[in-house]
């Protein structure tokens, strides 16, 4: 793809620039404040969901009850009000910093491994390979453990030659470097990971992989989202952030994910890639930014036109054949999506959590005095309207041609 060639290829020059230009806003944007209260649900650091929210997504929160809206409305004021809010908000001005995303040093020294939680870790694995696990109910510890469990149960380790402990390294330094935001956060990571696992075993997709394009699909999973700051490419043109300088103004983040990935992978505290050649290495690595690159909502109408294709019977079938990496790139996405075809109890959860990090791209927009996204205004929209368009008119479709 040019676009990998064109778009993502560092030069050593841009790799000093990333990283002297990237260190400077990640510990502010890591601030809990807003991820512990976020309009009118509480969620905690580890992403989970206080109980006084359940039932809070529901057909009362439609437009014909202004409730759920107004106590958003009055929530927004008080947030903008706040002294914390404002510290954040400074640093999001237009023509000054932008958005960045400061990150930690690679040489931060990774804590060790956690202990495992022998209930919650068999309660977890009991439900591994399936859509019925709720990630919101683990602890932040006990993703890791079923995160790494997911790359022994497929022997993915032992047969590139991966040491254990190298594994474990990397998934601690992912999650220490996604923030607290309500969605866009390590229980995020964690979901994804385990739903791309649990598609893959279920459409027998996993099984035609080598052992290799099945690593590449995982990592691509765990880091689809490394550093997300919290708020969506559209706001980080609006805010003129750094990150245009290095990545364009197509596919931002995804393309800062891509590269912290591989920042990541290589540093000297994981060097997760070592033992690989350097024929497996070029492969790897353009397959794992090929993937994340799908996960651009700006590319759906792209797969959605391939899709009809597939489906199309008055096409010969061998013109509607695919390759294997355009189904790990399409399986990512699905993964990515997936919260609505959840069990319901579960992707209300989702609900709230998504809505709550829309809500507040909003506060900021209206506080830096730009356009607000229509989706993201809590002043005028309802959390269950968002779902129902979202189900009806993006992801109801797609799934539809993929079953």
């Amino acid at each position: 793809m040019n676009i990998l060639n064109e778009d993502i290829s560092i030069s050593p020059q841009k790799l000093k620039l990333a990283a002297d230009s990237l260190h400077l806003e990640i510990d502010k944007l890591k601030d809990p404040v807003l991820s512990e209260n976020c309009g009118d649900t509480e969620i905690d650091i580890d992403g989970n969901i206080n109980s006084d929210s359940e039932g809070q997504l529901s057909d009362e929160s439609l437009p014909s009850s202004r409730s759920d809206e107004e106590s958003d409305e009055n929530q927004s004021e008080n947030l903008l009000d706040s002294d914390e809010i404002r510290y954040k908000l400074q640093h999001l001005q237009p023509g000054k910093s932008g958005v960045h995303v400061r990150r930690k040093s690679i040489t931060t020294v990774i804590p060790n491994w956690p202990a495992r939680n022998a209930e919650a870790f068999k309660r977890g694995k009991e439900a591994l390979n399936t859509l019925h696990l709720d990630p919101l109910s683990f602890s932040s510890d006990d993703l890791v453990h079923l995160t790494l469990e997911i790359f022994l149960e497929l022997k993915l380790l032992s047969r590139l030659n991966i040491p254990e402990d190298k594994m474990q390294r990397f998934i601690l330094a992912v999650r220490d470097r996604m923030l607290d935001n309500p969605y866009h956060n390590w229980t995020h990571i964690f979901d994804v990971t385990q739903t791309v696992y649990t598609l893959g075993t279920m459409t027998g997709v996993i099984p035609t992989l080598t052992d290799m394009e099945c690593f590449a699909l995982l990592i691509s999973a765990l880091c689809h989202d490394l550093e997300h700051p919290g708020v969506n490419n559209v706001y980080l043109i609006k805010s003129r952030s750094s990150l245009i300088a290095l990545y364009s103004d197509e596919a931002i983040l995804e393309k800062h994910h891509s590269f912290r990935a591989f920042e990541l992978m290589l540093s000297s505290d994981i060097e997760l890639l070592r033992g690989l050649s350097a024929s497996d290495y070029n492969l790897f690595r353009e397959m794992v930014m090929s993937i994340i690159l799908a996960t651009d909502m700006g590319r759906h109408n792209e797969y959605v036109a391939k899709l009809k294709t597939l489906t199309d019977e008055s096409i010969k079938p061998e013109d509607r054949q695919v390759d294997k990496r355009w189904m790990m790139e399409l399986l990512l996405k699905c993964a990515d999506t997936s919260n609505v075809v959840k069990p319901f109890e579960v992707a209300k959860k989702w609900a709230m959590c998504v809505t709550n990090e829309f809500f507040l791209q909003g506060d900021m927009e209206r506080a830096n005095g730009f356009d607000i996204t229509p989706m993201c205004d809590r002043r005028t929209q309802s959390r269950v309207l968002l779902q129902r368009g979202f189900i009806d008119f993006v992801i109801g479709p797609f799934y539809g041609m993929i079953g």
